[in-house]
């Protein structure tokens, strides 16, 4: 099923019958074009407004709930066919994610709904919409869910530009992966060949494609995408400091070819 298309929200939901859960799947900004998406998205992240697309991404769920819970369920799916909700998203669909987790049980419970399948989110390269979720919390008189810390897992680039959004605050575990980087366009000291630096533009180290590579490494690491496409996984949060030209790096970086 898909979401109604209001406040730049747009989100469908999956269910996978042989493990019984229900997915969530939450659109993040659409790039440059939607002006809607930047401007209900900074409302929330910057003045936790969460009138928009927030609150939105919450009903959506507590929509599908109650459109489950009769006999005739929706789509031949039955609440009771349902043993876990998971909810998932990218960038300020990350955020929204969050959002899910947090506050629709609690909603639910309030309007006389209730459902005890428990819920859990995995976000990427998301938003920080900390403040307006506890804004929204406060405005329907419930509680944020307890332990978001284990809830909700947030992996987000070290050198993703979303983390200098103001306010940038989130509810749930944060996990720093590592950041892409390809030979830069910066001069080399003596006038010849490039440095390596991080993919221009910084945008690319958002990109929702790239997210879904090797999101699960975390620690001191960094990537470096060949021309080819393909990935070295090497040592150390950024790339050395030696020029090498416009040449692959692979034998300045320490590190084998990722498989």
């Amino acid at each position: 099923a898909r979401a109604p298309q209001k406040f730049g929200y747009d989100a469908a939901v999956y269910f996978h019958a042989s493990s019984g859960v229900l997915v969530f799947v939450n659109r993040g900004t659409d790039g440059f074009k939607s002006f809607e998406d930047w401007i209900e998205g900074g409302a929330a992240a910057i003045a936790a407004k969460f009138k928009g697309p927030l609150k939105a991404s919450v009903e959506f769920v507590l929509d599908t709930m109650k459109k489950l819970a009769p006999a005739k369920g929706l789509g031949g799916v039955k609440l009771a066919d349902v043993w876990e909700v998971c909810c998932t998203g990218h960038s300020w669909g990350g955020a929204l994610t969050e959002a899910q987790v947090a506050l629709s049980q609690a909603i639910a419970a309030k309007r006389g709904q209730p459902f005890s399948q428990p819920m859990s989110g995995t976000a990427f390269g998301s938003a920080g919409f900390a403040d307006a979720i506890h804004a929204f919390a406060a405005a329907e008189q419930v509680a944020v869910e307890d332990d978001m810390h284990w809830l909700v897992n947030h992996f987000i680039r070290g050198v993703d530009p979303i983390l200098l959004q103001p306010n940038h605050e989130l509810l749930g575990e944060f996990y720093a992966i590592p950041g892409i980087y390809v030979t830069g366009n910066i001069p080399s000291a003596n006038g010849r060949g490039f440095e390596c630096g991080l993919t221009a533009p910084l945008l690319t180290n958002h990109s929702a494609s790239f997210y879904f590579d090797h999101f699960d490494l975390r620690g001191a690491k960094h990537l470096f995408k060949k021309r080819d496409g393909t990935f070295l996984l090497c040592e150390g949060i950024r790339p050395p400091k030696e020029r090498f030209g416009t040449t692959q790096p692979e034998s300045v970086l320490v590190g084998a070819p990722f498989p």
